[in-house]
């Protein structure tokens, strides 16, 4: 019956038709662009209770533009005493870099996680860094020197 070839090329089947639905469909246009920031740091691997060390982020603006960016730490920590970048607004001109330092001092030893810095594209309001949402840097903190291989 006619019946059951119409069902046979609906599914595919031996009479060798197929079946292709097309649909077009208008997107709208998207571009990419380069990051405007990269961003580094330049840390010691470990650190010895009670001496001081520093950290420095280096912030560069790979654009033609003044980029201000706004600095700041989202939370202290009981295990360092610290100074340097705490919250502060800075200018980055075209083509130029932020050197951005604070010095810790450990007050105890073991795996401690650092105070945590946030930086802002205030342009954008996107985040070049954001500790805040994420466990934060952590570094070893040995009770002496030469304990640990490599550590000052």
């Amino acid at each position: 019956s006619n019946d059951s070839g119409a069902v046979e090329a609906a599914a595919g089947g031996s009479t060798g038709l197929s079946l292709v639905a097309e649909t077009a469909i208008q997107c709208p246009s998207a571009s990419t662009q380069e990051p405007p920031f990269t961003l580094s740091l330049t840390s010691p691997p470990c650190a010895v209770v009670g001496e001081p060390f520093t950290a420095t982020w280096l912030v560069k603006n790979l654009t033609d533009q003044f980029q201000p960016i706004k600095v700041y730490s989202s939370g202290g920590s009981a295990d360092f005493m610290f100074t340097g970048v705490k919250e502060r607004d800075v200018q980055v001109g075209p083509r130029s870099d932020a050197v951005l330092s604070t010095t810790y001092l450990p007050l105890r030893t073991g795996r401690l996680t650092m105070p945590q810095l946030d930086i802002q594209a205030m342009r954008t309001k996107a985040f070049i860094l954001k500790q805040s949402d994420s466990n934060g840097s952590v570094i070893f903190v040995s009770p002496e020197r030469g304990v640990v291989p490599g550590c000052a």
